[in-house]
Protein backbone atom coordinates (compact mmCIF):
# COMPACT_ATOMS: atom_id res chain seq x y z
CA UNK A 1 0.00 0.00 0.00
CA UNK A 2 1.54 3.28 -0.86
CA UNK A 3 1.86 5.90 2.03
CA UNK A 4 1.59 8.89 -0.52
CA UNK A 5 -1.29 10.96 -0.17
CA UNK A 6 -3.71 11.34 -2.65
CA UNK A 7 -5.69 14.43 -3.10
CA UNK A 8 -9.37 14.52 -4.87
CA UNK A 9 -9.15 15.30 -8.36
CA UNK A 10 -11.76 15.78 -10.79
CA UNK A 11 -10.93 16.43 -14.03
CA UNK A 12 -13.48 17.70 -16.96
CA UNK A 13 -14.10 16.33 -20.63
CA UNK A 14 -16.19 16.92 -23.79
CA UNK A 15 -18.22 13.89 -23.73
CA UNK A 16 -19.41 11.04 -21.83
CA UNK A 17 -16.42 8.70 -23.35
CA UNK A 18 -14.37 10.05 -21.48
CA UNK A 19 -11.56 10.06 -23.94
CA UNK A 20 -8.15 10.95 -22.47
CA UNK A 21 -6.77 12.32 -26.01
CA UNK A 22 -9.92 13.75 -27.63
CA UNK A 23 -12.08 14.67 -25.38
CA UNK A 24 -10.50 16.09 -22.13
CA UNK A 25 -10.52 19.56 -21.73
CA UNK A 26 -8.18 22.16 -21.92
CA UNK A 27 -7.16 23.61 -18.71
CA UNK A 28 -9.66 21.30 -16.86
CA UNK A 29 -8.02 19.99 -13.87
CA UNK A 30 -8.77 20.52 -10.85
CA UNK A 31 -6.98 19.39 -7.31
CA UNK A 32 -8.12 20.26 -3.92
CA UNK A 33 -5.87 21.68 -1.08
CA UNK A 34 -7.48 19.70 1.60
CA UNK A 35 -9.33 16.47 0.90
CA UNK A 36 -13.10 16.36 2.61
CA UNK A 37 -13.98 14.17 5.49
CA UNK A 38 -15.72 11.98 3.35
CA UNK A 39 -18.29 11.69 0.73
CA UNK A 40 -21.80 9.98 0.25
CA UNK A 41 -22.55 7.91 -1.94
CA UNK A 42 -26.84 7.99 -2.92
CA UNK A 43 -28.50 4.71 -4.51
CA UNK A 44 -32.12 4.98 -5.88
CA UNK A 45 -35.01 3.08 -7.51
CA UNK A 46 -38.19 4.31 -9.30
CA UNK A 47 -41.16 2.45 -8.75
CA UNK A 48 -44.16 3.30 -10.73
CA UNK A 49 -47.24 4.38 -7.95
CA UNK A 50 -50.26 5.23 -9.67
CA UNK A 51 -52.78 4.27 -7.23
CA UNK A 52 -56.67 5.47 -8.15
CA UNK A 53 -58.01 8.07 -4.57
CA UNK A 54 -60.23 5.73 -2.87
CA UNK A 55 -58.51 2.29 -3.97
CA UNK A 56 -56.27 -0.31 -1.97
CA UNK A 57 -53.08 -0.51 -1.64
CA UNK A 58 -51.25 -2.28 -4.28
CA UNK A 59 -47.72 -3.99 -5.30
CA UNK A 60 -45.21 -1.51 -6.98
CA UNK A 61 -44.33 -2.16 -10.63
CA UNK A 62 -40.67 -1.42 -11.31
CA UNK A 63 -39.35 1.95 -13.33
CA UNK A 64 -35.78 2.50 -13.68
CA UNK A 65 -33.07 2.56 -11.75
CA UNK A 66 -32.04 5.95 -11.13
CA UNK A 67 -28.68 7.50 -11.84
CA UNK A 68 -26.15 7.01 -8.76
CA UNK A 69 -24.98 10.49 -6.76
CA UNK A 70 -21.66 11.17 -4.59
CA UNK A 71 -22.00 14.32 -2.25
CA UNK A 72 -18.42 16.06 -1.56
CA UNK A 73 -18.00 19.00 0.90
CA UNK A 74 -14.81 20.69 -0.45
CA UNK A 75 -13.14 23.45 1.41
CA UNK A 76 -11.11 26.69 0.62
CA UNK A 77 -8.87 28.53 3.21
CA UNK A 78 -6.42 31.63 2.82
CA UNK A 79 -6.43 32.44 6.50
CA UNK A 80 -3.25 31.10 6.75
CA UNK A 81 -4.06 27.95 8.80
CA UNK A 82 -2.93 25.53 5.95
CA UNK A 83 0.31 25.03 3.94
CA UNK A 84 0.41 27.41 1.25
CA UNK A 85 -2.69 29.99 1.67
CA UNK A 86 0.71 32.55 2.56
CA UNK A 87 3.25 34.15 0.29
CA UNK A 88 6.39 36.02 1.25
CA UNK A 89 6.28 39.81 0.86
CA UNK A 90 9.99 41.11 1.46
CA UNK A 91 13.36 40.22 1.46
CA UNK A 92 13.53 38.73 4.72
CA UNK A 93 10.92 36.53 3.77
CA UNK A 94 8.42 36.78 6.28
CA UNK A 95 4.90 35.36 5.27
CA UNK A 96 2.11 37.77 4.09
CA UNK A 97 -1.36 36.98 3.75
CA UNK A 98 -2.92 36.16 -0.06
CA UNK A 99 -5.16 39.21 -0.36
CA UNK A 100 -7.84 38.05 -2.94
CA UNK A 101 -8.78 35.00 -1.00
CA UNK A 102 -10.43 32.26 -1.79
CA UNK A 103 -12.17 33.53 -5.15
CA UNK A 104 -9.29 32.23 -7.35
CA UNK A 105 -9.64 28.68 -5.85
CA UNK A 106 -13.45 28.78 -6.27
CA UNK A 107 -13.30 29.97 -9.70
CA UNK A 108 -11.18 27.60 -11.23
CA UNK A 109 -13.71 24.79 -9.50
CA UNK A 110 -16.24 26.75 -11.29
CA UNK A 111 -14.63 26.46 -14.43
CA UNK A 112 -13.97 22.90 -14.21
CA UNK A 113 -17.42 21.23 -12.94
CA UNK A 114 -19.77 24.12 -13.16
CA UNK A 115 -19.43 26.74 -16.52
CA UNK A 116 -21.00 26.44 -19.51
CA UNK A 117 -18.60 24.98 -22.35
CA UNK A 118 -20.08 26.48 -25.80
CA UNK A 119 -18.32 24.02 -27.63
CA UNK A 120 -20.19 21.06 -26.18
CA UNK A 121 -23.48 23.15 -25.16
CA UNK A 122 -23.58 22.36 -21.46
CA UNK A 123 -21.56 22.12 -18.82
CA UNK A 124 -18.82 19.86 -18.97
CA UNK A 125 -18.52 15.71 -18.08
CA UNK A 126 -16.31 15.12 -14.94
CA UNK A 127 -14.09 12.20 -13.80
CA UNK A 128 -13.74 12.74 -9.42
CA UNK A 129 -10.48 10.27 -8.49
CA UNK A 130 -9.29 10.06 -4.92
CA UNK A 131 -7.21 6.79 -4.41
CA UNK A 132 -9.79 3.77 -5.31
CA UNK A 133 -12.82 6.06 -6.17
CA UNK A 134 -13.29 6.80 -10.00
CA UNK A 135 -16.68 8.70 -10.23
CA UNK A 136 -17.81 9.09 -13.75
CA UNK A 137 -20.43 12.02 -13.66
CA UNK A 138 -21.90 15.72 -14.03
CA UNK A 139 -22.23 18.26 -11.39
CA UNK A 140 -26.32 18.55 -10.45
CA UNK A 141 -25.97 20.99 -7.85
CA UNK A 142 -23.28 23.13 -5.61
CA UNK A 143 -23.65 25.75 -2.81
CA UNK A 144 -21.27 28.07 -1.47
CA UNK A 145 -20.64 28.90 2.23
CA UNK A 146 -18.46 31.75 3.12
CA UNK A 147 -17.90 31.86 6.62
CA UNK A 148 -14.68 34.24 7.46
CA UNK A 149 -13.28 37.59 5.87
CA UNK A 150 -11.01 40.01 5.64
CA UNK A 151 -11.67 43.50 7.07
CA UNK A 152 -12.52 44.71 3.37
CA UNK A 153 -15.00 41.51 3.19
CA UNK A 154 -12.43 39.40 0.74
CA UNK A 155 -13.97 36.18 2.09
CA UNK A 156 -11.04 34.07 3.37
CA UNK A 157 -12.56 30.54 4.37
CA UNK A 158 -15.44 29.02 2.37
CA UNK A 159 -17.01 25.56 2.11
CA UNK A 160 -18.34 24.39 -1.33
CA UNK A 161 -20.83 21.41 -0.72
CA UNK A 162 -21.35 19.96 -4.70
CA UNK A 163 -23.70 17.09 -5.82
CA UNK A 164 -22.48 14.93 -8.91
CA UNK A 165 -24.81 12.31 -10.81
CA UNK A 166 -23.29 9.51 -12.71
CA UNK A 167 -23.30 9.66 -16.28
CA UNK A 168 -22.28 6.70 -18.80
CA UNK A 169 -22.52 6.87 -22.81
CA UNK A 170 -25.63 5.52 -24.13
CA UNK A 171 -24.14 2.23 -26.27
CA UNK A 172 -22.19 1.25 -22.89
CA UNK A 173 -25.41 1.51 -20.44
CA UNK A 174 -26.81 -0.75 -23.21
CA UNK A 175 -24.02 -3.38 -23.16
CA UNK A 176 -23.93 -2.96 -19.19
CA UNK A 177 -27.40 -3.41 -18.74
CA UNK A 178 -27.95 -6.92 -20.89
CA UNK A 179 -31.20 -6.39 -21.12
CA UNK A 180 -33.05 -8.68 -23.82
CA UNK A 181 -36.41 -7.59 -23.38
CA UNK A 182 -38.28 -6.48 -27.12
CA UNK A 183 -39.59 -3.16 -25.44
CA UNK A 184 -36.06 -1.72 -24.46
CA UNK A 185 -33.98 0.27 -26.92
CA UNK A 186 -30.46 -1.12 -27.98
CA UNK A 187 -28.01 -0.61 -30.62
CA UNK A 188 -24.93 -2.60 -31.83
CA UNK A 189 -22.01 -2.24 -34.03
CA UNK A 190 -21.48 -4.73 -36.55
CA UNK A 191 -18.42 -6.81 -36.39
CA UNK A 192 -17.33 -9.21 -39.00
CA UNK A 193 -19.50 -12.35 -39.08
CA UNK A 194 -22.52 -10.92 -37.82
CA UNK A 195 -25.91 -11.31 -39.02
CA UNK A 196 -29.17 -9.93 -38.26
CA UNK A 197 -31.20 -12.99 -36.63
CA UNK A 198 -28.09 -13.55 -34.70
CA UNK A 199 -27.99 -9.68 -33.53
CA UNK A 200 -31.77 -10.30 -32.75
CA UNK A 201 -31.33 -13.10 -30.68
CA UNK A 202 -28.14 -11.49 -28.78
CA UNK A 203 -30.62 -8.72 -28.07
CA UNK A 204 -33.80 -9.62 -27.89
CA UNK A 205 -33.42 -13.67 -27.82
CA UNK A 206 -35.44 -13.78 -30.72
CA UNK A 207 -33.87 -14.34 -33.95
CA UNK A 208 -37.59 -13.64 -36.10
CA UNK A 209 -37.16 -10.23 -35.51
CA UNK A 210 -34.65 -9.12 -37.81
CA UNK A 211 -37.55 -7.91 -40.65
CA UNK A 212 -38.89 -5.61 -37.95
CA UNK A 213 -35.33 -4.64 -37.79
CA UNK A 214 -33.97 -4.60 -40.87
CA UNK A 215 -37.05 -2.12 -41.75
CA UNK A 216 -36.56 -0.12 -38.67
CA UNK A 217 -32.56 0.36 -39.85
CA UNK A 218 -33.72 0.92 -43.89
CA UNK A 219 -31.28 -2.05 -44.54
CA UNK A 220 -31.93 -3.39 -48.38
CA UNK A 221 -30.43 -6.58 -47.74
CA UNK A 222 -30.70 -7.92 -43.82
CA UNK A 223 -27.96 -10.89 -45.33
CA UNK A 224 -25.15 -8.73 -46.34
CA UNK A 225 -24.18 -6.24 -43.47
CA UNK A 226 -21.33 -4.43 -43.44
CA UNK A 227 -18.54 -4.49 -40.83
CA UNK A 228 -18.88 -0.97 -38.49
CA UNK A 229 -22.15 0.00 -39.71
CA UNK A 230 -24.39 1.05 -36.62
CA UNK A 231 -27.20 -1.12 -35.88
CA UNK A 232 -30.31 0.16 -34.17
CA UNK A 233 -32.59 -2.46 -32.10
CA UNK A 234 -35.92 -0.37 -31.61
CA UNK A 235 -38.47 -1.61 -28.89
CA UNK A 236 -40.74 -3.87 -30.38
CA UNK A 237 -44.56 -5.59 -29.72
CA UNK A 238 -43.91 -8.58 -28.21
Amino acid sequence: MSSKLEKVKITAYKTAKFDERKDKIKSGVFEVLVNPEGYTRSYKIKYKDQQASGTKAKQLEFDKVEPEDIDLEFLFDKTGALPGTFKATDSAGIAGEIKDGVWPDIEQFKKVVYDYKGEIHQPAYLIIQWGELIFKCVLREMTINFKLFHADGTPIRATVKAKFTSTVENELRVRSQKDKSPDITHSRIVKAGDTLPMLCYEVYEEPAYYIQVAKANNLASFRNLQVGTHVFFPPLEK
